[in-house]
């Protein structure tokens, strides 16, 4: 069917009901908001942008240590918003007691409340 001008009609825009890859790791079920456990512990356990501009970039740096007593291979699932991003330099195995720092990059394009989590295992 063509319009007017001759042209194919647009195909239909994307719905909502279509479901966004999941990463392997996201299916294993519920999660806990924690910020320490018997393996590592996160400094600080809640990040919080206050007094935010909007289009200017804010940081804040996370850090993950290892408080059991062997080594831990770390994987870590980013947020999933656009506002939200992470920069780190994976390091393999994460030695007891040592820490690894993820710096927490934050871009909002409006003033309103923005949330979003960072899933880590191990």
């Amino acid at each position: 069917m063509a319009t007017a001008s001759g042209y194919p009609p647009p195909p239909p825009l994307a719905t909502r009901d279509v479901a966004a890859p999941r990463h392997p790791l996201l299916e294993k079920g519920t999660y806990e908001r924690l910020h320490r456990n018997e393996v590592i512990e996160t400094r600080p356990h809640i990040l919080h942008f206050g007094g935010f501009q909007i289009h200017k970039e804010h940081s804040h740096k996370l850090r993950i240590l290892n408080t059991s007593p062997a080594s831990l291979r770390v994987s870590v699932i980013g947020p999933s918003t656009p506002h939200f991003r992470l920069t780190y330099e994976a390091k393999g195995l994460l030695a007891p007691g040592m820490s690894e720092e993820i710096v927490v990059h934050f871009t909002p394009n409006e003033w309103r409340y923005h949330y979003d989590t960072i899933k880590i295992f191990c």
